[in-house]
């Protein structure tokens, strides 16, 4: 559903912000998506970072660490060749405690962390 392309030497798919938030409030606990994607206890009702994880699992891909995506930051000019700009916020895979992540600019490489109800971009990364 996304665009795939080469980056770093590996097979990525951009999603943009094109993806769904998972409940991962206590009232959600018995669901598989809960017991998944909703980390080391998050209890956001839209966990937007639970739903960027699952959106690259269901590609067969996997949201990259921090470490990866300031790689893949490092090689974004290869993007323009397969059409795709890649600008702004991205999550990561790489928790910051129970409720924030790490997110990395695509601007300037800079990498912090916010909390995982925040809307962030999403490039899956294949293994």
């Amino acid at each position: 559903t996304g665009k795939e392309f080469e980056l770093s030497g590996k097979s990525v798919c951009y999603l943009g912000t094109d993806y769904n938030a998972i409940n991962c409030s206590s009232s959600a606990s018995s669901t598989e998506d809960y017991k998944t994607y909703c980390g080391s206890g998050s209890s956001y009702i839209n966990d937007y970072w639970a739903g960027a994880m699952k959106a690259c699992a269901e590609m067969g891909m996997k949201l990259p660490t921090s470490g990866e995506l300031q790689t893949l930051y490092g090689n974004k000019s290869d993007a323009t060749s397969a059409g795709v700009s890649l600008s702004g916020w991205f999550w990561s895979s790489s928790e910051n405690g129970t409720y924030n992540a790490y997110v990395v600019r695509f601007g300037n490489g800079h990498t912090d962390y916010d909390c995982k109800t925040g809307l962030y971009q999403v490039l899956c990364s294949g293994s």
